[in-house]
């Protein structure tokens, strides 16, 4: 997959060809998400930092990678009876060139690919960045009824663990398949 930034002009291949993330990519990460997660201090939501507990999960299922050196990654776990984007970073240099859309397009086919007919998220409901962009990508709210028992664990370790806060709401969100 290429990506065309805002010249119109087509990027290196390498620098923007979606892969599979290899183990060196997951090592990396971590300065990808923090430098990604500095958008949200700049748009004074407050500090964020790194919460890579997905490398030590059996439920991984996968995670796509964007250029090399690292410039972005999308990772997707096991949840209940789906798939879940458990996270989907861009270094900031590099946003606004369509690689998290991209990102989040591969993902979506891999999902697809180990049999999952949907894909959640929890996001931030009305930052510009998170939950509207998700919905102009296909997503729409997840029924709390249809959250399995981790899904809705999730929600409550990031009501608890303070991802709720000064105004700001966390959502649910899902992206349903059709499996052939």
């Amino acid at each position: 997959m290429v990506v065309t930034g805002h010249s119109g002009l087509t990027p290196e291949l390498s620098l923007t060809r979606i892969r599979q993330a290899s183990h060196r990519d997951l090592r990396r990460a971590t300065a990808v998400e923090n430098d990604a997660l500095g958008v949200f201090t700049e748009s004074g939501l407050g500090v964020f930092s790194s919460s890579t507990q997905w490398l030590e999960t059996d439920k991984m299922l996968f995670g796509t990678a964007v250029g090399r050196p690292l410039r972005g990654f999308a990772v997707v776990v096991r949840m209940d009876d789906h798939a879940h984007l458990e996270g989907l970073y861009v270094a900031k240099r590099f946003s606004r060139q369509g690689l998290g859309s991209a990102l989040l397009e591969a993902a979506c086919n891999r999902t697809q690919e180990f049999g999952f007919n949907r894909l959640t998220v929890s996001t931030y409901g009305d930052v510009a960045f998170n939950a509207p962009w998700y919905r102009r990508r296909g997503f729409f709210d997840a029924a709390p009824a249809n959250f399995g028992r981790d899904l809705a664990h999730l929600v409550e370790i990031e009501q608890a663990g303070n991802l709720v806060g000064d105004g700001l709401t966390r959502v649910v969100l899902e992206r349903q398949f059709s499996l052939s």
